[in-house]
C-alpha cells in the first residue's frame, strides 16, 4: 500500500451517478437560460429602439422631441453596453460544463451528453465554430450597442441645434 497517498471521502458509484445527473441537468437548463434572459434583453431592447423610431417619426414640435431621442439612444446604448460585458465574463453555463465534465470523466462515463456536445463543438468548420451561445449573444449585444451609439451620436447632434448652438 502507498503510504504518501491521502484517502479520500468515499462515493458510491449511485451517489456519483446523481451527481451527474444533477450536473448535466444544470449544464442543460443554464444554456436554456442564457437564450431565455438574451430573449428579454432583446424584447427591452426592441421597446427602446421602436420608441426612437416613433418618436423620431412623429411630427411633434418643440425643443423636448430631440432630447427625448437622446435619452433614450443613451439609455439603449448603456443597456446594451451593460449585457455585452455582463457575456464576456465567466458564466454558470461555463460552470456547470466543467462540474459535468469532471462528473463524466470520474464515472467513466466517454460518451456523455457534455462531452459529446462539446465534441460535436470542436467538430464544426467555418463560421459554425464561431457561433456558440456565448458568441452569438455578446455579438448581438455588440451589434446592437454600436446601433444604439450612432443614435445617441445623432440625437446629441440634433439637441445641439435645438439648444441654438452654431
Amino acid at each position: 500500500m502507498d503510504d504518501t497517498k491521502q484517502p479520500g471521502p468515499t462515493v458510491d458509484a449511485e451517489t456519483r451517478r446523481v451527481v451527474y445527473q444533477v450536473a448535466s441537468q444544470l449544464w442543460n437548463t443554464s444554456e436554456q437560460v442564457r437564450w431565455s434572459v438574451l430573449y428579454n434583453y432583446l424584447m427591452a431592447s426592441t421597446i427602446l429602439l421602436l420608441a426612437w423610431a416613433t418618436m423620431f417619426g412623429s411630427n411633434a414640435p418643440g425643443r423636448a422631441r430631440p432630447l427625448i431621442l437622446l435619452l433614450l439612444a443613451a439609455g439603449g446604448a448603456l443597456l446594451s453596453g451593460i449585457w455585452a460585458a455582463f457575456l464576456l465574463r465567466d458564466t454558470f453555463v461555463d460552470r456547470f460544463e466543467q462540474v459535468a465534465l469532471r462528473a463524466e470523466r470520474d464515472l467513466g462515463v466517454l460518451d456523455g451528453p457534455v462531452t459529446a456536445n462539446i465534441s460535436h463543438r470542436e467538430s464544426l468548420t467555418g463560421v459554425y465554430r464561431l457561433a456558440t451561445s456565448r458568441r452569438v449573444a455578446t455579438l448581438v449585444a455588440s451589434l446592437f450597442t454600436a446601433i444604439y451609439l450612432a443614435l445617441t451620436c445623432l440625437s446629441a447632434s440634433w439637441v445641439w441645434r435645438a439648444l441654438g448652438a452654431p
